[in-house]
């Protein structure tokens, strides 16, 4: 299956738009515009990657999930 730039951000939009925006409305309660856009920004930017890791000083890393 050849999968296109296109589905791909088609794809990602529409796990946002139906899976995460309803399930952040059932934990925190309804979300304004302006909070879904934040919302669909931080996940657009996926700012964990770059804060992935730690700066080497202190105590090593622990997984917390």
């Amino acid at each position: 299956m050849h999968t296109t730039r296109r589905d791909l951000i088609s794809q990602r939009w529409n796990v946002v738009q139906y899976e995460l925006i309803p399930e952040l409305a059932r934990d925190v309660g309804p979300l304004t515009p302006k909070l879904e856009q934040v919302v669909h920004i931080l996940e657009w930017v996926r700012a964990e990657e770059y804060c992935a890791g730690g700066c080497g000083v202190g105590r090593p890393l622990h997984e917390r999930a």
